[in-house]
């Protein structure tokens, strides 16, 4: 059974759960050591959502070509997380 991507957007933010290999959409508890490629439509993001900041456990691959610039990078040692934030240029 193929379960549906789910995206939350409000104001600037949009949501877009892990997709485990099971096909369940949920969290993740392991920290993403290695970059990935956003698959996203910017001028859509930018224009028709307003949307200006992305987050990220990962860190983005593309960035730089969808006209994004990296903010910081924000880690704990006992976290589970590490956020990669990206603004819209």
């Amino acid at each position: 059974m193929r379960y549906p991507t789910i995206s939350l957007t409000k104001g600037n933010w949009t949501f877009l759960p892990r997709r485990h290999a099971s096909g369940a959409v949920g969290h993740a508890r392991k920290k993403c050591e290695q970059s990935v490629e956003l698959l996203i439509n910017a001028d859509v993001f930018r224009n028709e959502f307003g949307g200006k900041y992305i987050l990220s456990r990962a860190k983005l691959s593309n960035a730089a070509d969808l006209g994004f610039d990296f903010v910081g990078k924000w880690d704990s040692v006992e976290g589970v997380y590490t956020m990669y934030v990206y603004e819209m240029k």
